[in-house]
């Protein structure tokens, strides 16, 4: 603690030096920082340099302004900078170099890295089905467009054969609850179509000892609960993969119809 006189009233008083050093307690009490700040000697007045708007600033307010004159509000000062008449605080381009890049990324991977090992990333069970069934249901009223080019081309060549496809089709049970999300549902066939990507569903021709990465190993785990729930609502299951339909789009769709049972 140190002993200050009040700018104001001129009474000492006791104040924890690093308040004054952050710009704190610069007043005994808070009536002679009010005061203080009614002196007439503290504020400026003028006309906005931009628009012309009568402006009423402390003299702290204006004394490190880097324009000419005094600005009304955000969009003025924005507007002077376009104009001319306020120079920019940052007067060089900030240089990072490469040796600095490369420790702040390391820095930031070990704090990550830290933050996982910690378990503080963790979500519950629960809270990872409200998330979602959330996220899906947001896929199904499109405020999250989450179909793939792959499942586009699919949908465009099922139209094309005939086929009523909907996309996006929500699965629910006997009371209405959402249980899952198929890519495209015929309806005439009671038909869920499944768009399997190479990488992500790890095609066993490409992965023959199965997901091999995290990523890979989720979707497997998520995608083996879909299927169950797909099949305990009576639906027809049919998978189309991205390397067949590559190949030959209208074979890859008919095949994967004919091995569910829906072609003779």
């Amino acid at each position: 603690m140190v002993l200050r006189e009040c700018p104001h009233c001129k009474q000492e008083y006791l104040v924890d030096e690093q308040k004054i050093r952050y710009g704190r307690r610069l007043y005994c009490t808070r009536k002679c920082a009010f005061a203080a700040k009614q002196d007439p000697t503290k504020f400026v007045e003028g006309l906005c340099i931009v628009c012309g708007t009568p402006v009423h600033r402390y003299v702290c307010q204006t004394k490190d302004s880097k324009a000419p004159g005094l600005l009304c509000s955000s969009a003025c000062h924005y507007k002077a900078r376009s104009m001319g008449l306020s120079k920019r605080v940052v007067t060089k381009p900030y240089n990072w170099t490469e040796e600095g890049k490369q420790k702040t990324q390391a820095a930031m991977r070990a704090g990550f890295a830290k933050y996982f090992s910690e378990g503080k990333c963790k979500q519950t069970e629960e809270t990872k089905r409200k998330l979602s069934v959330a996220q899906t249901l947001a896929m199904m009223s499109g405020k999250i467009s989450r179909i793939s080019q792959l499942e586009r081309d699919v949908g465009t060549v099922l139209t094309q054969l005939g086929y009523v496809a909907q996309p996006q089709y929500g699965v629910r049970d006997a009371l209405g609850r959402f249980v899952a999300c198929c890519d495209y549902y015929l309806p005439d066939k009671n038909v869920a179509v499944e768009v399997n990507g190479t990488y992500w569903h790890a095609d066993p021709r490409v992965y023959p000892l199965g997901p091999t990465t995290p990523s890979q190993r989720r979707t497997a785990e998520r995608y083996a609960k879909k299927m169950s729930l797909l099949k305990e609502r009576g639906l027809i299951v049919v998978e189309i993969w991205e390397s067949d339909f590559k190949t030959n789009p209208v074979n890859a769709i008919e095949e994967a119809l004919r091995a569910g049972g829906v072609l003779g």
